[in-house]
Protein backbone atom coordinates (compact mmCIF):
# COMPACT_ATOMS: atom_id res chain seq x y z
CA UNK A 1 0.00 0.00 0.00
CA UNK A 2 1.42 3.38 -0.73
CA UNK A 3 2.52 5.51 2.25
CA UNK A 4 1.44 9.06 -0.19
CA UNK A 5 -1.14 11.02 0.50
CA UNK A 6 -3.65 11.38 -1.93
CA UNK A 7 -2.41 14.82 -2.72
CA UNK A 8 1.28 13.62 -3.63
CA UNK A 9 0.12 11.03 -4.90
CA UNK A 10 -1.47 13.29 -7.56
CA UNK A 11 1.45 15.26 -8.09
CA UNK A 12 3.82 11.81 -8.74
CA UNK A 13 1.38 10.98 -11.70
CA UNK A 14 1.53 14.20 -13.13
CA UNK A 15 5.34 14.42 -13.83
CA UNK A 16 4.91 11.66 -16.15
CA UNK A 17 3.02 13.71 -17.94
CA UNK A 18 3.91 17.32 -17.47
CA UNK A 19 4.80 17.52 -21.44
CA UNK A 20 0.98 17.59 -22.67
CA UNK A 21 -0.89 20.67 -21.84
CA UNK A 22 -3.71 19.94 -19.79
CA UNK A 23 -6.53 22.36 -21.55
CA UNK A 24 -9.40 20.00 -22.63
CA UNK A 25 -11.18 22.49 -24.47
CA UNK A 26 -9.31 25.72 -26.69
CA UNK A 27 -11.99 28.49 -26.58
CA UNK A 28 -12.31 31.55 -28.80
CA UNK A 29 -14.52 34.65 -29.67
CA UNK A 30 -16.71 33.76 -32.75
CA UNK A 31 -17.50 37.64 -33.58
CA UNK A 32 -20.19 37.33 -35.61
CA UNK A 33 -22.26 34.50 -33.80
CA UNK A 34 -21.35 36.84 -30.36
CA UNK A 35 -20.41 34.51 -28.38
CA UNK A 36 -17.61 31.19 -27.60
CA UNK A 37 -16.85 28.53 -29.49
CA UNK A 38 -14.30 25.13 -28.38
CA UNK A 39 -12.86 22.74 -31.56
CA UNK A 40 -14.73 19.24 -31.17
CA UNK A 41 -11.75 16.27 -32.71
CA UNK A 42 -13.86 13.72 -34.06
CA UNK A 43 -13.27 10.11 -35.13
CA UNK A 44 -13.47 11.84 -38.84
CA UNK A 45 -12.67 14.84 -40.44
CA UNK A 46 -16.53 15.43 -41.03
CA UNK A 47 -17.36 14.54 -37.16
CA UNK A 48 -14.49 17.50 -36.19
CA UNK A 49 -16.30 20.94 -35.69
CA UNK A 50 -16.21 24.43 -34.03
CA UNK A 51 -19.11 24.09 -31.55
CA UNK A 52 -20.56 27.00 -30.42
CA UNK A 53 -21.13 27.52 -26.60
CA UNK A 54 -24.12 29.41 -24.72
CA UNK A 55 -23.62 32.88 -22.61
CA UNK A 56 -23.39 33.25 -19.90
CA UNK A 57 -20.02 31.28 -19.72
CA UNK A 58 -18.07 30.93 -16.27
CA UNK A 59 -14.69 29.60 -15.36
CA UNK A 60 -12.20 29.99 -12.34
CA UNK A 61 -8.73 31.70 -13.16
CA UNK A 62 -5.92 29.87 -12.93
CA UNK A 63 -2.80 32.47 -12.41
CA UNK A 64 -2.52 35.38 -14.50
CA UNK A 65 -2.58 35.33 -18.25
CA UNK A 66 0.07 33.77 -20.78
CA UNK A 67 0.95 36.17 -23.89
CA UNK A 68 1.50 35.10 -27.41
CA UNK A 69 0.98 35.72 -31.26
CA UNK A 70 -1.47 34.19 -33.64
CA UNK A 71 -2.81 34.91 -36.77
CA UNK A 72 -3.19 34.32 -40.73
CA UNK A 73 -1.25 35.31 -43.58
CA UNK A 74 -4.01 35.93 -46.38
CA UNK A 75 -1.35 36.01 -49.31
CA UNK A 76 0.22 32.55 -48.38
CA UNK A 77 -3.31 31.48 -46.78
CA UNK A 78 -1.17 29.68 -43.71
CA UNK A 79 -1.85 30.29 -40.09
CA UNK A 80 1.00 31.54 -38.19
CA UNK A 81 1.56 31.04 -34.10
CA UNK A 82 4.13 31.71 -31.39
CA UNK A 83 4.61 29.98 -27.82
CA UNK A 84 3.01 31.26 -24.84
CA UNK A 85 5.45 34.01 -22.64
CA UNK A 86 4.42 35.01 -19.07
CA UNK A 87 5.84 38.51 -19.81
CA UNK A 88 6.36 41.03 -23.41
CA UNK A 89 9.97 40.60 -22.37
CA UNK A 90 10.29 36.57 -22.82
CA UNK A 91 11.77 35.55 -26.31
CA UNK A 92 8.77 34.55 -28.65
CA UNK A 93 9.53 32.80 -31.63
CA UNK A 94 6.84 33.62 -34.48
CA UNK A 95 6.42 30.54 -37.56
CA UNK A 96 3.86 29.59 -39.95
CA UNK A 97 1.76 26.04 -39.29
CA UNK A 98 4.09 24.82 -42.49
CA UNK A 99 6.95 24.00 -41.15
CA UNK A 100 8.94 24.58 -44.63
CA UNK A 101 8.38 28.16 -44.25
CA UNK A 102 11.12 29.90 -42.60
CA UNK A 103 10.63 31.69 -39.31
CA UNK A 104 8.89 34.97 -39.45
CA UNK A 105 10.25 36.92 -36.46
CA UNK A 106 12.11 36.05 -33.20
CA UNK A 107 12.79 38.07 -29.75
CA UNK A 108 10.83 39.87 -27.16
CA UNK A 109 7.31 41.51 -28.33
CA UNK A 110 8.60 44.85 -29.24
CA UNK A 111 11.09 42.90 -31.78
CA UNK A 112 8.68 40.33 -33.30
CA UNK A 113 5.83 42.89 -33.35
CA UNK A 114 6.67 44.34 -36.91
CA UNK A 115 7.36 41.33 -38.55
CA UNK A 116 4.36 39.68 -36.80
CA UNK A 117 2.01 42.21 -38.09
CA UNK A 118 3.18 42.21 -41.35
CA UNK A 119 2.20 39.06 -42.32
CA UNK A 120 -1.14 38.67 -40.19
CA UNK A 121 0.43 38.36 -36.59
CA UNK A 122 -1.93 40.00 -33.58
CA UNK A 123 -1.01 39.93 -29.73
CA UNK A 124 -3.07 37.49 -28.24
CA UNK A 125 -3.73 36.64 -24.24
CA UNK A 126 -4.10 32.97 -23.33
CA UNK A 127 -6.40 32.50 -20.27
CA UNK A 128 -6.01 29.62 -18.60
CA UNK A 129 -8.79 28.08 -16.49
CA UNK A 130 -10.94 25.45 -14.63
CA UNK A 131 -14.31 24.87 -15.91
CA UNK A 132 -16.45 24.12 -12.27
CA UNK A 133 -19.51 22.74 -14.55
CA UNK A 134 -17.29 20.28 -16.63
CA UNK A 135 -14.52 19.39 -14.10
CA UNK A 136 -11.71 20.56 -16.27
CA UNK A 137 -9.16 22.98 -17.32
CA UNK A 138 -9.81 25.03 -20.30
CA UNK A 139 -7.99 27.69 -22.66
CA UNK A 140 -9.64 31.04 -23.57
CA UNK A 141 -7.65 32.65 -26.14
CA UNK A 142 -8.38 36.84 -26.34
CA UNK A 143 -7.38 39.48 -28.26
CA UNK A 144 -8.09 43.01 -29.86
CA UNK A 145 -10.46 44.77 -27.71
CA UNK A 146 -11.17 41.72 -26.08
CA UNK A 147 -8.08 42.18 -24.13
CA UNK A 148 -8.87 45.61 -23.36
CA UNK A 149 -11.78 44.49 -21.41
CA UNK A 150 -9.69 41.87 -19.82
CA UNK A 151 -7.79 44.85 -18.64
CA UNK A 152 -10.34 46.30 -17.00
CA UNK A 153 -11.22 43.65 -14.99
CA UNK A 154 -8.14 43.18 -13.72
CA UNK A 155 -7.33 46.91 -12.68
CA UNK A 156 -11.16 46.76 -11.00
CA UNK A 157 -10.69 43.19 -9.40
CA UNK A 158 -7.37 41.93 -9.35
CA UNK A 159 -7.21 40.70 -5.79
CA UNK A 160 -10.18 38.88 -6.24
CA UNK A 161 -9.31 37.02 -9.33
CA UNK A 162 -7.67 33.84 -7.65
CA UNK A 163 -10.83 32.92 -5.73
CA UNK A 164 -14.20 34.23 -7.31
CA UNK A 165 -15.96 33.09 -10.62
CA UNK A 166 -15.16 35.07 -13.50
CA UNK A 167 -18.72 35.35 -15.89
CA UNK A 168 -19.12 36.28 -19.85
CA UNK A 169 -22.53 37.69 -20.26
CA UNK A 170 -22.37 39.59 -23.02
CA UNK A 171 -20.24 40.74 -25.54
CA UNK A 172 -19.59 44.70 -26.93
CA UNK A 173 -19.90 45.87 -30.65
CA UNK A 174 -17.17 47.75 -32.12
CA UNK A 175 -16.19 49.57 -35.18
CA UNK A 176 -12.93 49.19 -37.51
CA UNK A 177 -13.61 51.13 -40.87
CA UNK A 178 -16.45 50.16 -42.34
CA UNK A 179 -15.91 46.37 -40.56
CA UNK A 180 -18.21 46.04 -38.02
CA UNK A 181 -17.64 43.04 -34.53
CA UNK A 182 -17.98 42.39 -31.33
CA UNK A 183 -16.01 41.15 -28.73
CA UNK A 184 -16.88 39.65 -25.05
CA UNK A 185 -17.19 41.29 -21.49
CA UNK A 186 -15.85 39.88 -18.24
CA UNK A 187 -17.14 40.18 -14.44
CA UNK A 188 -17.03 38.72 -11.51
CA UNK A 189 -19.62 36.35 -10.40
CA UNK A 190 -18.85 35.11 -6.63
CA UNK A 191 -16.41 33.27 -4.47
CA UNK A 192 -15.48 30.07 -5.25
CA UNK A 193 -17.01 28.11 -2.34
CA UNK A 194 -15.30 26.08 0.19
CA UNK A 195 -16.83 23.23 -1.59
CA UNK A 196 -15.33 24.13 -4.87
CA UNK A 197 -11.89 25.16 -3.37
CA UNK A 198 -10.14 21.61 -3.42
CA UNK A 199 -10.71 20.67 -7.58
CA UNK A 200 -9.46 24.08 -8.21
CA UNK A 201 -6.37 24.22 -6.33
CA UNK A 202 -5.67 20.50 -8.00
CA UNK A 203 -6.54 22.24 -11.11
CA UNK A 204 -3.71 25.15 -10.75
CA UNK A 205 -1.10 22.34 -9.06
CA UNK A 206 -1.58 20.78 -12.74
CA UNK A 207 -1.10 23.72 -14.74
CA UNK A 208 1.69 24.71 -12.78
CA UNK A 209 3.65 21.46 -13.23
CA UNK A 210 2.63 21.75 -17.21
CA UNK A 211 4.47 25.20 -17.45
CA UNK A 212 7.58 24.47 -15.11
CA UNK A 213 8.05 21.39 -17.88
CA UNK A 214 7.16 24.09 -20.37
CA UNK A 215 9.39 27.36 -19.69
CA UNK A 216 12.09 25.15 -19.10
CA UNK A 217 12.42 24.04 -22.74
CA UNK A 218 11.50 27.58 -23.40
CA UNK A 219 8.56 27.57 -24.28
CA UNK A 220 8.90 24.37 -27.11
CA UNK A 221 4.79 24.41 -28.18
CA UNK A 222 2.90 21.16 -27.55
CA UNK A 223 -0.23 21.86 -28.14
CA UNK A 224 -1.78 19.56 -31.42
CA UNK A 225 -1.43 21.68 -34.76
CA UNK A 226 -5.51 20.79 -34.92
CA UNK A 227 -6.73 22.63 -31.89
CA UNK A 228 -3.80 25.23 -31.90
CA UNK A 229 -5.03 25.68 -35.92
CA UNK A 230 -8.79 26.26 -34.80
CA UNK A 231 -8.25 28.89 -32.17
CA UNK A 232 -6.80 31.07 -35.42
CA UNK A 233 -9.34 32.28 -38.15
CA UNK A 234 -8.77 35.33 -41.05
CA UNK A 235 -12.86 36.40 -40.79
CA UNK A 236 -12.87 38.98 -38.48
CA UNK A 237 -10.79 42.34 -38.02
CA UNK A 238 -10.46 43.89 -34.75
CA UNK A 239 -8.35 47.40 -33.64
CA UNK A 240 -5.14 46.53 -32.53
CA UNK A 241 -4.07 47.62 -29.12
CA UNK A 242 -0.34 49.20 -28.31
CA UNK A 243 1.75 47.38 -25.55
Amino acid sequence: MSTLSKREQLKASQELTTNTNPAKKFYKWESENKTFSYYHKGETKEESKNILIDLPFRFVTLGRPLFCVKGFNEKLKLGLYSNEVRSVKDEMTVRYFDKNQPIIAKGIWEEVKGPADNVGGKYHLSIYGYDLDNKEIINIDVKGNGIGEWGNLFKRSSSRLADEIVIVKGYKDGKTGAVKYTYPTFELERAVSDDELDEVIEALDTLKAYHTEYFKNKGAIDIEETDLKETIDNDEIQDDLEF
